[in-house]
């Protein structure tokens, strides 16, 4: 890539849900400038996210010729997360112990370690000069997200669905109607890493019942880091053994109240 001061290099973050895949199929349809798409793989994306990223990426390689689609720590994010699960916190409340899940609020490890650094070390390598543009694909809804510290020197934000008043549920009426439909969606109204201990309880909940093998892995991690002592093991102030005899118990009450209910349609 040149590295003079006057180039400019177009790129689009694409995380594989709604917004971002849509945005990226309406830059390459309207011919916008576009130099490279990248997906920053965390290493706890769900198995049929991993799926759907290849199926949109051929889609793209048929439809529109282009290749230049970048996956940053694919396939290599669990390593990344335990490595940083492991270390010891230096200073602070848990000095001297080993950091577990990351913080359930505010600025985490986890957001940094595996998807801001690894990009920015990424786009310093290949942008030493010039400017850099990054597509991000934020919703009409997120306009108030729009971030206002850019990685690093030279770099610009663009929101082209804001720019375009585009709403969520548009984006995925379109990605149904040409069979891109992220079938998460009918789970989960945001996607995300599936152990992450910033998500809902409405989510959890969801990933209990219906993902129970990644529950497990959930529950493992959460059970490692309460055994061995780790700063921080609770998710929105509950250990995972408590989390799962609370979704437990939900489970069968929804069960009771279906059976009820069929018990008397029958009559």
């Amino acid at each position: 890539m040149p590295k003079s001061d006057d180039k400019k290099y177009y790129i689009a973050m694409w995380s594989g849900g709604k917004d971002s895949t849509f945005m990226i199929l309406k830059l390459l349809e309207n011919n916008c400038p576009l130099d490279e798409i990248i997906f920053c793989d965390t290493g706890w994306e769900f198995p049929q996210m991993y799926k759907y990223i290849q199926k949109v990426q051929i889609y793209i390689n048929e439809k529109f010729s282009f290749k230049n689609i970048t996956k940053l720590n694919w396939k290599k994010g669990k390593e990344i997360w335990n490595k940083w699960a492991e270390t010891k916190f230096k200073k602070g409340r848990y000095k001297g112990l080993k950091r577990g899940f990351p913080f359930s609020f505010g600025k985490s490890w986890c957001i940094r370690e595996l998807k801001i650094n690894p990009i920015k070390r990424y786009l310093k390598e290949k942008c030493l000069n010039g400017k850099i543009y990054i597509y991000v694909g934020l919703s009409y809804e997120e306009k108030h997200r729009i971030a206002k510290i850019n990685l690093f020197k030279n770099t610009q934000y663009l929101y082209p669905l804001i720019e375009w008043k585009i709403r969520e549920k548009e984006t995925n009426e379109y990605l149904k109607n040409i069979n891109l439909y992220n079938n998460l969606y009918d789970y989960f109204d945001r996607l995300g890493c599936y152990i992450c201990p910033k998500q809902s309880f409405k989510r959890l909940y969801t990933l209990y019942k219906y993902f129970p093998e990644l529950w497990q892995d959930l529950y493992d991690l959460g059970k490692k880091y309460k055994e061995k002592g780790y700063a921080i093991y609770k998710i929105k102030g509950y250990d995972v053994d408590e989390l799962s005899l609370i979704f437990k118990k939900r489970l069968e009450k929804e069960i009771k109240q279906l059976s009820f209910f069929r018990n008397v349609k029958t009559r």
